[in-house]
């Protein structure tokens, strides 16, 4: 299991650089390149792969330091929420300079993680968004979805601002008081890494979340919905392959997400007293017994 994955090939033959960020991934052997990059179509570049582990490395807090460290070489990153405004690329469309790739933010997010929290957790009526703002600075594209979508589920939402595993125990002992409370856990490097003290959290306050991405739900979470980070690796892998082909980053659009995974953990349903509905459990891409 990886937070973060870098993979770096050498130049070779006056063939370009290329970092390849892979913010996170479910699997340690997702992905590592194309056939044609690692061997067929650039058989005389050789192509190193440098996995790093890193704590806390998902997303931009993986992204930036890249970004700071060089503008020649080229770029392609996966599961940024926001590239344009935090300053990556200058537009999706038209990406310009060394950087190009995936995004993981699509305005109706917020819509599908309520339905699907309200679907089972109908008692649920105040919705609170764990996030650390320091790892999460995009946090307002997630709570912008959430809040506009809020009065049609006659729910209420607030932000819980963690930056600690105390801050973390410490919302939780709140949460925990106040009838009515559910929980949503997005895209973030530091709640990511923290997967299996949120979702113990959560099952021993007895509440309900709806978590983005599906380790949550293998540690004990009740249900996650989030991109397929599967397909967006592989759909990273045949950008470099383009690039080492002699595309330029720059001229390659940021594609954002088109495939959503759904991890129903039926166990923790069970043990909260949760019916889920025979049509969701068979809509779902995992089911945790």
């Amino acid at each position: 299991m990886s937070a973060g994955r870098l993979f770096l090939t050498h130049r070779r033959h006056q063939l370009p650089n290329l970092l390849t960020h892979n913010a996170t991934s479910e699997n340690d052997d997702v992905l590592g390149c194309s056939p044609q990059v690692a061997g067929g179509a650039h058989a005389a570049t050789r192509v190193h792969y440098l996995r790093r582990w890193h704590r806390s490395t998902l997303g931009t807090a993986a992204l930036a330091p890249m970004h700071k460290a060089t503008t020649t070489i080229p770029i392609v990153f996966t599961v940024v929420s926001d590239p344009v405004a935090q300053g990556f690329v200058a537009s999706l469309a038209h990406p310009g300079g060394n950087m190009t790739g995936f995004s993981n933010y699509e305005p109706d997010i917020g819509r599908r993680w309520l339905q699907l929290l309200k679907e089972v957790a109908p008692s649920a009526t105040q919705i609170a968004v764990l996030f650390n703002p320091r790892t999460s600075p995009y946090n307002t594209l997630w709570m912008q979805s959430i809040e506009a979508a809020a009065p049609g589920f006659s729910v209420s939402t607030s932000q819980v601002s963690v930056q600690s595993d105390e801050d973390i125990r410490s919302a939780f002992d709140t949460l925990r008081t106040k009838p009515g409370t559910g929980l949503i856990v997005p895209s973030d490097s530091f709640t990511f890494e923290r997967a299996a003290l949120i979702a113990s959290l959560a099952m021993d306050g007895r509440i309900p979340a709806v978590y983005a991405f599906p380790r949550f739900a293998h540690e004990g979470g009740l249900i996650a919905y989030g991109i397929d980070l599967v397909e967006q690796l592989g759909k990273a892998a045949v950008y470099v392959d383009r690039i080492l082909k002699g595309e330029k980053p720059g001229e390659l659009p940021v594609q954002g997400p088109t495939r959503y995974t759904m991890t129903i953990n039926l166990k923790t349903a069970k043990a909260f007293g949760l019916t889920i509905a025979s049509g969701l459990i068979a809509s779902a891409d995992e089911v945790i017994e």
